[in-house]
């Protein structure tokens, strides 16, 4: 486990989740599993939202050394992934609160869902840096810092 690069809280009452490089996902509790969800992926971020667990980040295909963003979603505690995924250059944080929720990345990148992250819209952001975090407020704002 010498490639993990992220730690987040379980999903279960016991537990600790943690993804690495090239696309292992880590569940630690009394054993330790491991599953590999796909190749030349840099997990920047696993989160337990509600009933499901998110990750996010950046894939490259290294045959034409293009990056894109992926965020993948699992309902079932980590058995089976489902790509929902924005077309972006890479992805850092999410923030979802029922059916609404925002989606930050590279380059300004900045989504916005209506269906529990279903699917995303890219909303108009005022900037081109890389957006690393986003955090909702209990007044009905939104948070985001960035580099």
């Amino acid at each position: 486990m010498n490639d993990v690069s992220k730690l987040s809280c379980a999903v279960e009452d016991e537990g600790v989740w943690a993804a690495g490089r090239n696309g292992f996902v880590y569940h630690i509790d009394k054993t330790v599993s491991s599953e590999r969800i796909g190749q030349n992926l840099e997990v920047r971020e696993i989160k337990p939202i509600g009933e499901n667990l998110w990750l996010l980040g950046q894939r490259t295909n290294s045959q034409i050394g293009v990056r894109s963003g992926f965020l993948m979603r699992s309902s079932d505690n980590g058995r089976t992934w489902v790509d929902v995924s924005p077309e972006s250059k890479g992805l850092s944080d999410l923030s979802i609160e029922g059916r609404h929720g925002w989606l930050v990345g590279d380059s300004g990148e900045i989504f916005y869902t209506q269906d529990e992250g279903n699917t995303w819209v890219r909303y108009a952001s005022p900037t081109t840096a890389n957006l690393l975090r986003i955090v909702f407020l209990e007044s009905g704002g939104v948070w985001i810092s960035g580099n």
